[in-house]
């Protein structure tokens, strides 16, 4: 943790990421083009292999690309029997802890910048009390992050776990700020993203949750491109693609 504090840069400006394999996809590439376009500088910590298609080549030199295989090792974790969303969320604890700053998942596309406030962290209205991790905002150095990299196992999942280590320090897990306007849509409803659905005005950022919708379309998850967006300009996606492209 003390090495990774040395090349970690707690900048404002930054929005950070963890990325492994080869499939960087459509999500992904707006995701990051929705980051520099509200001002943040995407740092993107990867172990292993960069990947090498073209929505990867399409971001890489506006982005920070940091080789993270010395401090984090996703394929020893995995031989251990972990998988690689609880491999994810092992490195957001760590980097966390030793950085602080904005965290996101890489499907967490962004709309404005985010609350100057020390801790973002928020749940959905579904579930008011079950902080959710696809984003964190958090101080270094925070007993939560050590507590949760300790209690994680290669089966369970980081929300519990985060969300037990978070009400020990502060005694609740509500919402530092309103759910809705980050989360605006459940998990479950994943494929709001491709109905004429509207989000509230002051929205933050829309969670594509890109797992659901790659379980749910199957082998259609191909299918959802540029050329889709531009087909289907009423949907959310088809909007958000517009609003990214739009220079205004």
């Amino acid at each position: 943790l003390q090495e990774l504090s040395k090349i970690g840069d707690r900048g404002t400006l930054n929005s950070n990421f963890f990325w492994y394999g080869k499939n960087f996809g459509f999500l992904n590439n707006i995701t990051i083009k929705s980051h520099l376009k509200v001002g943040y500088h995407p740092k993107i910590w990867i172990s292993g292999e960069k990947p090498s298609n073209e929505y990867w080549k399409d971001i890489e030199s506006n982005v920070t690309v940091i080789d993270v295989s010395e401090y984090f090792n996703v394929e020893e974790f995995l031989s251990f029997g972990g998988n690689l969303r609880i491999a994810s969320d092992l490195w957001s604890f760590h980097f966390l802890y030793a950085c602080g700053g904005f965290y996101s998942d890489l499907d967490n596309f962004v709309l404005k910048h985010f609350p100057d406030d020390d801790w973002v962290v928020c749940a959905p209205e579904k579930e008011p009390t079950l902080l959710w991790i696809g984003f964190i905002k958090s101080p270094p150095n925070s007993k939560i992050f050590l507590d949760s990299i300790s209690n994680l196992k290669i089966s369970w999942g980081g929300v519990n776990v985060f969300n037990e280590s978070y009400r020990s320090v502060f005694g609740n897990t509500n919402s530092t700020h309103e759910g809705n306007l980050f989360y605006p849509y459940h998990w479950t409803n994943a494929k709001k993203l491709f109905e004429n659905v509207e989000i509230h005005s002051n929205s933050y950022a829309v969670h594509f949750y890109q797992s659901k919708i790659k379980h749910d379309l199957k082998e259609k998850y191909n299918d959802i491109n540029e050329k889709w967006c531009l087909r289907n300009q009423n949907t959310l996606l088809g909007r958000l693609f517009s609003w990214l492209n739009n220079n205004k």
